[in-house]
């Protein structure tokens, strides 16, 4: 088997700093529009930690920690977006019940890789 490679990709627009860049960036992932890039037929996005509405989600977190999500600083960055993913190659080798097992364990790995170094 070639070395296979875990991959972090961070959003190339840099941060996001408004409501309406977070619903766009939700949209986006979620696929709830057809994207020309997307490979059709390829699985769904999974949203590995929260609901998979980015909006409620971190608006949430930010009450949480005693933050008003209205009252955020003008311009200031309210989220990074970032894409795990790995070589194709990781994703297309073996049986099916090789390939469920490898992704089920590789998104377990990721999960856990992201929570430890940004936090929940």
């Amino acid at each position: 088997m070639p070395a296979n490679f875990a991959i972090i990709t961070f959003r190339n627009t840099g941060p996001i700093k408004t409501w309406s860049a977070m619903r766009a960036a939700n949209v986006h992932n979620a696929r709830t529009k057809p994207l020309a890039h997307a490979i059709a037929g390829a699985p769904p996005p999974e949203h590995m930690i929260g609901t998979g509405d980015l909006v409620a989600d971190v608006q949430r977190h930010l009450r949480g920690v005693k933050i008003d999500p209205d009252r955020l600083r003008k311009n200031g960055v309210i989220a990074y977006e970032a894409i795990l993913s790995a070589s194709a190659e990781f994703f297309d080798e073996g049986t099916a019940q090789e390939r469920a097992g490898r992704l089920t364990a590789w998104k377990a790995a990721q999960r856990e890789g992201a929570l430890k170094r940004y936090g929940a």
